[in-house]
């Protein structure tokens, strides 16, 4: 995993999303101060759900994550989608090993943050008395860039041309304002012929960058294409593809 490689020689953060019953917290390492930043998400925040679930509030998504035996799989993407921000994983469904090394290199200070006293909301009450806490997308988008965005991936500045190859409106623009979140500038968002895998071309001075890596991470992206991407005026160029589609909008 090189999210966990690049924390472990110190140059790069980790976001873990995090689980105990109900309550689900986001748990960022922060190398150069040592410091673990534990973010406390209000159970009854309204997020809108990747994969066509509809709307679920964050305490409800872990009963659906394991209800379709996801793995964490349904919290990371819901809640990637609904912060804006590339998350490393689902720290519950990590191997032994990998928290294992996790416990012993991230050693540190703690410092725990209440989401709703830093993001502006408003409390909604249903019909049926139900209490949900609303946010819009920008002040989500805030909060992201305020609190989540690695400054290492903002120093190296990389340019970035976001190309949808899914058939389906609007996912060009879902990954731009995530990419735009961690700190990357987006120079162009375009329409191009539909295909099943979403793949990376990157420039070869930029191959071995944290953006990259990040990028691979949010597509699930195995396979690197280093070539020339100058006639995109970018760095990296993104095809996102059918199988991003499926992911977060589903069937």
């Amino acid at each position: 995993m090189k999210a966990l490689i690049y924390l472990l020689i110190g140059i790069s953060q980790l976001v873990l999303v995090d689980t105990r019953g109900k309550q689900v917290m986001l748990r960022q390492w922060l190398p150069q101060e040592k410091l673990w930043r534990v973010i406390e998400l209000p159970p009854n925040l309204e997020l809108p759900i990747a994969q066509g679930y509809g709307t679920y509030r964050v305490g409800a998504l872990v009963g659906l994550d394991r209800l379709e035996q996801r793995q964490g799989q349904l919290i990371v993407v819901g809640l990637q989608e609904a912060l804006g921000m590339v998350l490393d994983g689902d720290y519950a469904h990590w191997r032994w090993w990998d928290r294992l090394r996790l416990a012993v290199f991230a050693r540190g200070r703690q410092e725990t943050i209440k989401f709703e006293e830093v993001v502006p909301g408003a409390l909604v009450v249903g019909p049926d008395g139900t209490e949900t806490w609303q946010v819009s997308e920008a002040d989500m988008d805030k909060f992201s860039s305020r609190f989540l965005a690695d400054e290492a991936v903002r120093v190296e500045g990389i340019k970035v041309t976001i190309f949808n190859a899914t058939g389906r409106t609007g996912l060009a623009r879902r990954v731009a304002r995530i990419v735009t979140n961690m700190g990357l500038t987006v120079v162009r968002l375009g329409e191009t012929d539909l295909g099943e895998k979403s793949r990376l071309l990157v420039s070869r001075d930029k191959q071995k960058s944290i953006s990259v890596e990040k990028i691979k991470n949010l597509l699930r992206i195995d396979r690197l294409e280093v070539g020339d991407t100058s006639e995109y005026r970018a760095d990296a160029v993104v095809f996102v593809g059918a199988d991003y589609g499926l992911k977060v909008v589903g069937e």
